[in-house]
């Protein structure tokens, strides 16, 4: 019988954190376990604010202390990545096993677009081998208005 790719995936984050965990001397708690599924429910992006009302709209009693604490664990696992939408607070974004992205950022609604074009990643080592740099991560975000809130407007 065939998994369906849903429950593989959270076998796959769900096997990697505990990993990172045991490597770390951390305890595998019910809390952590709980933001680990929430986050991993939907491919959107959060911050912790969403995260927090997500959790507690499903009646799981974790504490916003507890939440930060694990996504530094979640980030330092790499299973999420810390993004820029422009916003003044941090947002997350799952990391493991996902290709590289941009995205457009829509100011006016907050709407974000992911996209990935050959281009960036040309010019991003072009400028890197022209420099002699090494990267270790890119961020790279747009700051506009959507094709919606234009026409609203």
């Amino acid at each position: 019988m065939r998994r369906n790719s849903k429950s593989t995936a959270e076998t796959v984050e769900r096997g990697h954190f505990n990993d990172y965990l045991g490597r770390h001397n951390l305890r595998r708690t019910q809390e952590r376990i709980r933001i680990l599924q929430e986050v991993f429910s939907t491919h959107d992006h959060f911050d912790v604010e969403t995260l927090l009302f997500r959790l507690r709209r499903k009646k799981h009693l974790v504490s916003r202390a507890t939440i930060y604490r694990t996504l530094k664990h979640l980030l330092d696992s790499k299973l999420v990545r810390q993004v820029d939408l422009g916003r003044n607070r941090a947002f997350y974004e799952h990391a493991l096993g996902r290709e590289n992205h941009e995205h457009l950022v829509c100011v006016a609604c907050g709407k974000v677009v992911e996209f990935s074009t050959v281009t960036i990643q040309k010019l991003q080592n072009f400028v890197c081998e022209e420099f002699n740099f090494r990267p270790v991560r890119h961020s790279y975000q747009i700051l506009g208005t959507c094709e919606s809130c234009q026409s609203s407007s």
